[in-house]
């Protein structure tokens, strides 16, 4: 009964990356998985290579993403990678190292871009006054980035 709730959960944490996954904002579910996956126990060396596929399978994934703590993820990956080989995390780090890279400064240049807009704003009739002007500003800037990213 317990390994059929953690299929469970894992086919349910899957679905969740699928389909919120390469938000920005998902780092926290992301890390939250791997924790869950880390969690459960492995009965053999078997089990427990299969577990370490899973958690790596995972961590691969996400650090390839956009994400707000894509860094803190790429530590903790690096980590993880140290403490099952040393010798195959060079080459696993290094293979993953550009995909890294592209998704932290794809999620920084996002954070600079949407820093100050106000995305929760109710739509309200045009107050037209300075604050409002602003964030007009930023969300142009904001739909102008996201066309080059598209178009790129």
């Amino acid at each position: 009964k317990q390994w059929y709730q953690r299929r469970v959960a894992i086919t349910a944490g899957e679905f969740a990356l699928e389909k919120v996954g390469i938000d920005v904002a998902s780092g926290g579910i992301w890390s939250d998985y791997v924790q869950f996956i880390r969690s459960g126990e492995a009965a053999g060396s078997y089990a427990e290579n299969q577990k370490i596929m899973a958690i790596r399978r995972v961590y691969q994934r996400a650090v390839m993403m956009p994400l707000s703590n894509v860094e803190q993820l790429w530590r903790d990956y690096s980590t993880f990678e140290q403490n099952v080989n040393e010798i195959i995390a060079k080459k696993l780090l290094e293979e993953r190292s550009r995909d890294y890279q592209n998704a932290r400064r794809v999620a920084k240049d996002y954070e600079a871009t949407t820093r100050g807009l106000i995305r929760g704003a109710p739509a309200l009739p045009p107050q037209n006054n300075g604050d409002e002007r602003a964030q007009i500003e930023k969300r142009k800037k904001y739909r102008l980035r996201l066309c080059v990213d598209t178009t790129a």
